[in-house]
């Protein structure tokens, strides 16, 4: 099982836009013991860094799609010096970008105009802060406790799909300090309104990574923590397993994964950021890690190096940070996808 989690640069009151966006979000949206996908975005400084428009409140659903694309699909080799971000999905398991138009009819919420956000996924939950030029409508139901609702029925209940939510279950959303929230249950949209009092922020790994990747200047980012243990592909003979393995690196258990995309000196990189138990197994995996970078191959045996130049790599408190630089006709998008098609590099013995 994978959990994830993206990210996207700025500034935060608490050190850093990682960091600041986490604390946005209740601990309880976020299950350890499940699955856990996290992306936070800024668009507005990740369009910026690509050439483009900034946010628009006015932008139809088409154009909303296009804008959105441009910024987090695979480029043209010859714009591999640009940022490509990791798009945060606003309304859970509907690609909400292409039927913002009906988004915005049964809410108000106009997702053109979302500046910065972070979406959490942790099957069944979800939870996305938005903020930025969004209000809601005043047509929502009022459920109590700051809350209001788009659909009648208990939290998760299954009804008819709606823009927000195919399973048809009802949406509650909350407001605080100027940004609005989604969520699958009314009891974390009222702790968001109350201001919560432990957020994913407070989660030791999670706090880690995004103190890293906010050294970084991230502006946008993707944290996976789960299970890493090392897993040949499932129809490898004995010889194929045990070569996957050795390109496996020989480092102490890790718990979470966090990948930011950054701009420096106007060219564009990836971090990779690993959380360990403590300061000592971050040192001590520093070497391994960054040869696997240098010198690995990915689940195809495509050498990394084809795709990513490490342009470094350090020790950061707990974790360790690996920045790299797409070459090939690669983008800042490739490590994610060697981290999803389970490359070696991203697993511990």
């Amino acid at each position: 099982m994978l959990t994830t989690v993206s990210a996207c640069g700025g500034g935060g009151d608490d050190g850093g836009f990682v960091r600041a966006q986490l604390a946005a979000v209740p601990a309880g949206a976020a299950d350890a013991s499940e699955p856990v996908r996290i992306v936070i975005t800024d668009l507005a400084r990740l369009s910026e860094l690509a050439g483009l428009a900034g946010p628009d409140a006015d932008r139809t659903g088409d154009e909303l799609a296009r804008w959105t694309g441009d910024m987090t699909f695979q480029v043209a080799a010859s714009q591999s010096s640009k940022p490509v971000g990791f798009l945060p999905n606003p309304v859970g398991s509907v690609a909400a970008w292409t039927v913002a138009d009906d988004v915005r009819a049964a809410t108000g919420v106009a997702l053109g105009g979302v500046e910065r956000m972070i979406t959490v996924e942790s099957p069944p939950l979800a939870f996305t802060v938005m903020s930025g030029d969004v209000e809601l409508s005043d047509s929502l139901t009022d459920v109590g406790d700051g809350v209001v609702s788009y659909g009648d029925g208990d939290d998760l209940s299954i009804g008819e799909p709606t823009p927000w939510n195919q399973t048809g279950a009802p949406v509650r959303f909350a407001t605080n300090d100027g940004a609005i929230a989604w969520s699958r249950t009314a009891d974390l949209a009222a702790e968001f309104a109350a201001g919560a009092e432990r957020t994913l922020a407070d989660q030791p790994d999670l706090g880690a990574l995004a103190d890293t990747l906010d050294s970084y200047g991230s502006v946008s980012a993707y944290l996976v923590a789960g299970q890493f243990d090392a897993r040949p592909p499932l129809r490898a003979n004995p010889a194929q397993a045990e070569e996957f393995r050795s390109r496996v690196p020989d480092v102490d258990r890790f718990t979470t994964v966090g990948l930011g995309v950054t701009v420096v000196e106007g060219e564009a990189r990836t971090i990779v950021a690993y959380a360990f138990a403590d300061e000592d197994a971050a040192a001590a995996a520093l070497d391994a890690l960054t040869t696997a970078w240098s010198d690995g191959a990915d689940a195809d045996g495509r050498p990394i190096d084809q795709q990513l130049a490490v342009f470094g790599s350090e020790v950061v408190g707990t974790t360790v940070a690996i920045e790299l630089v797409p070459v090939g006709g690669a983008t800042t998008l490739t490590p994610v996808q060697l981290l999803l098609t389970e490359t070696p590099v991203f697993m511990h013995p």
